[in-house]
């Protein structure tokens, strides 16, 4: 700028010290329609975006504990009556492939886990797992050495249960099982299904006899 008397130049004003300097001017405030975006925000600041996905981890974590507890816990020992469940099927599936391999005809009476055992190899499979210091199962004598395809009801005939490794020729049925879960027992069939079965209902919910006819045996 000059002067206006002279035209010369005007003094220009001293620089202020460091500490008397005025900041910059601030931007003006957005207006309530012009408010930054989250999408925005997110795009500019990194830092933001990772923390906001961290937090998201965290919540699904928190909440998958809450909704499926059973899919973070420890797995659960298969209760006694499951494990012999599966044991009798294993028992059943090795009596099949004994019959198979012997002219169709089951394992004799009283020698049935010596026959049936080269199909297993697991000792452990013949004990019911509810009661380990006891015989584990007994067979139905009336199927020794008998073909499975003339068992003429093969879904209500009892092939294998809970109780002696070997009961003797006279024992009834009722009085030849366990009761070794919750009341009752699990009862091989001689189609090759096993089913729990209340102590004291065997006679009415099967047949140790092959050969019985509708007329002779109660079912269901």
């Amino acid at each position: 700028m000059t002067c206006p008397g002279c035209g010369g130049p005007l003094p220009s004003d001293p620089e202020p010290p460091d500490g008397l300097r005025q900041p910059p001017p601030l931007p003006p405030a957005p207006l309530a329609g012009d408010a930054e975006s989250p999408t925005a925000r997110a795009t500019r600041d990194p830092l933001w975006r990772r923390l906001s996905c961290v937090a998201l981890v965290l919540l699904l974590g928190c909440l998958g504990l809450l909704v499926f507890p059973s899919l973070f816990s420890r797995p659960r020992q298969a209760s006694p009556q499951v494990a012999c469940h599966g044991q009798l099927r294993q028992i059943g599936r090795a009596m099949e492939m004994y019959a198979g391999d012997h002219g169709g005809l089951l394992p004799p009476y009283g020698i049935w886990p010596d026959a049936t055992y080269p199909y297993l190899r697991a000792p452990q499979l013949y004990i019911c797992p509810a009661a380990p210091g006891e015989p584990g199962y007994a067979f139905n004598h009336r199927l020794g050495s008998f073909p499975p395809e003339r068992v003429k009801r093969p879904a209500e005939t009892y092939l294998a249960w809970d109780g002696g490794a070997v009961v003797p020729r006279t024992s009834p049925l009722p009085g030849a099982t366990a009761s070794r879960h919750r009341g009752g027992d699990n009862f091989l069939y001689a189609d090759g299904h096993v089913e729990w079965v209340r102590a004291g209902a065997a006679a009415k919910w099967g047949t140790t006899n092959p050969s019985a006819t509708p007329g002779e045996s109660k079912t269901r």
